[in-house]
């Protein structure tokens, strides 16, 4: 009986031990992963990603279930720009960690860096069930929508984005965005002034409210604007662009001319702005000027009959009658029902002694109901 009870003893003995190794097992393996984990923070403030990405999942091979190893693990694989990696990272913390709404919010963003749009928007609103008052996320899901064309549903994101966080400049610059695009540009100047509010100085939104006040005809504010994002940054070629059409709608053609020849020269390739230098250049009677810019554009859109028909006008102007006819007909078979081409074609017929040419011209001009051919049609079909 003795030597039963103490085999029994013995047995309980052995298993205790065995039960507190165990424990003690489990709980080198918590030490050994914060220790990783905590190194692996180290070399990701040091920006060292890559040594990051090493401890963090030598942290997760002793605790495969340790969420915020996984979230850090994701977000050093963003900053390697390892997007698809970062999100399989992000999807194991919401594993083990359902309620990590940051998880949401950077999975999100992942997905937006890859033009994920439609998928990240389901990233932010998880973000947003967690916490209805989670301010980054409504503003990252109103961005989505704005690249997605949504400009409703994008706007009432981020106005509670904006709301939620006032300081949140991009906030206010994108709810500016969203009212322009739905052509609410009132709402829009008051949403940039805000975003200006917030970051006094910033070229991009005084472009953006510049643009907003020229949508209004409130020219002068316009003006103003741009020559504040030009103060930021003197080869911005869209601000001495839109500042020059303002100035065109003031019928200041030859300070214009100018602002356009300013985007010229910080941006040669702004087509917009020759094709309105242009026009000034014609509204001044400078037309070997025009002519200049006319033929850089006729090489670069061989198919415009715009273009064309402007050059026809610059000849005809300087008395080239053939070489403006040339263009007109140009125009013309690019485009059958161009009424002024038709119509200038036949000033240059007049001039060319092609009465019966002149005539057709404006017959057909007429037909194409232009007023003026209209009522110079009795002159010319004599």
């Amino acid at each position: 009986m003795c030597k039963n009870l103490i085999n029994k003893v013995q047995c309980v003995f052995i298993l205790t031990i065995l039960c507190i190794s165990s424990i003690s097992l489990v709980a080198q393996d918590e030490v050994k992963a914060a220790e990783y984990f905590n190194t692996a923070v180290d070399h990701f403030q040091d920006k060292d990603y890559n040594k990051a990405i090493e401890y963090y999942s030598m942290a997760i091979k002793e605790k495969p279930d340790y969420a915020s190893a996984y979230y850090n693990r994701a977000n050093a694989k963003l900053n390697l720009k390892q997007y698809e990696d970062a999100i399989s990272d992000f999807d194991l913390t919401l594993k083990y960690d359902p309620a990590f709404k940051k998880a949401h919010l950077y999975k999100g963003y992942a997905l937006m860096k890859l033009k994920m749009y439609d998928t990240a928007i389901f990233s932010y609103t998880e973000a947003i069930k967690l916490d209805p008052s989670y301010a980054q996320a409504y503003m990252n899901r109103g961005t989505c929508l704005l690249n997605l064309k949504e400009y409703g549903p994008a706007k009432k994101d981020l106005k509670n984005a904006a709301e939620l966080n006032p300081k949140s400049m991009n906030a206010w610059f994108n709810l500016g965005i969203a009212n322009d695009k739905l052509k609410d540009y009132d709402s829009a100047e008051v949403a940039y002034t805000k975003a200006l509010e917030v970051k006094p100085g910033n070229k991009r939104v005084y472009l953006a409210r510049g643009k907003a006040y020229l949508n209004q005809e409130k020219y002068s504010e316009a003006i103003q604007d741009f020559g504040n994002a030009l103060q930021q940054d003197p080869s911005l070629a869209d601000a001495y662009y839109y500042r020059a059409y303002c100035k065109m709608k003031m019928n200041n053609s030859r300070s214009a001319m100018m602002d356009f020849s300013m985007a010229l020269e910080a941006n040669p390739e702004h087509a917009s702005a020759r094709k309105n230098r242009a026009i000034c250049y014609l509204n001044e009677e400078l037309y070997e000027e025009a002519l200049g810019d006319y033929k850089v554009l006729e090489k670069n859109e061989p198919k415009n009959p715009q273009v064309h028909y402007s050059l026809g006008v610059a000849y005809l102007n300087m008395k080239k009658y053939k070489e403006a006819h040339q263009k007109f007909s140009t125009a013309i078979k690019l485009n059958p029902k161009f009424a002024e081409a038709y119509y200038n074609r036949a000033n240059a017929n007049v001039q060319l002694e092609q009465a019966d040419a002149a005539c057709k011209d404006m017959r057909k001009a007429a037909k194409l109901r232009l007023p003026q051919a209209l009522e110079n049609m009795d002159k010319v079909c004599i």
